[in-house]
């Protein structure tokens, strides 16, 4: 029976899972304070991050844009 490896219980859930190539990915959005830039807030994000040990998603952003290259 699907029971001998398997539970279900209701619950609240999203209705999709966002993804950035094959693994799931979450957006994280805010606002700025009135005299703050963008480049501080973007430092202070991952100064946060870097506190509870995960990859600041700017960090993870550069290492997922496609360089270009010109051929001369």
């Amino acid at each position: 029976p699907l029971s001998a490896f398997s539970h279900y219980k209701m619950t609240d859930t999203s209705l999709g899972v966002n993804h950035q190539g094959q693994f799931a990915a979450s957006t994280i959005t805010f606002n700025l304070q009135p005299g703050v830039s963008l480049g501080e807030a973007t430092n202070l994000i991952d100064d946060a991050f870097g506190r509870i040990g995960v990859r600041p998603p700017s960090m993870a952003a550069s290492r997922a844009r496609p360089r270009c290259s010109r051929n001369r």
